[in-house]
């Protein structure tokens, strides 16, 4: 008997250390590309829908708000399809904080950093005025 309860107490400590370490069964990014928002946005970009696309992997994260791979398609399409810089800063910076071990982070950095100057450039630009000073 006392072998059966140290046997259980075992295996649940087990169970308790995977959980704690985030090796239980979870969301992984193929998990989150199966989404059907996810999967609506990938095909709303194919089809160069890029407003459509965003709605879409905006509905994807309102499912899952920590798919990191809904954040970075929405990082990618504000940066080079929909010129907004500010909403590319913040899910590069979404993606990066999900994804804390992306291969790409460094490019990803190097893009936050560009919409950054572009953010800035756009903040900074003056006016034209219709009548200049004699």
């Amino acid at each position: 008997m006392q072998l059966w309860i140290r046997f259980n107490f075992f295996v649940f400590a087990i169970a308790a250390a995977f959980a704690l370490t985030g090796c239980a069964p979870g969301q992984n990014s193929s998990d989150e590309e199966k989404e059907p928002h996810f999967v609506l946005g990938q095909s709303r970009v194919n089809a160069m829908d890029f407003s459509g696309a965003v709605e879409a992997f905006e509905q994807s994260l309102e499912v899952n708000p920590h798919s990191a791979q809904a954040h970075y398609q929405l990082a990618m399409l504000f940066d080079t399809k929909i010129s907004d810089p500010a909403a590319a800063i913040y899910h590069y910076q979404q993606y990066l904080k999900f994804e804390s071990n992306a291969p790409n982070a460094a490019i990803n950095r190097q893009c936050i950093d560009a919409s950054k100057q572009e953010f800035a450039a756009d903040a900074l630009s003056l006016p034209a005025s219709s009548a200049t000073p004699q």
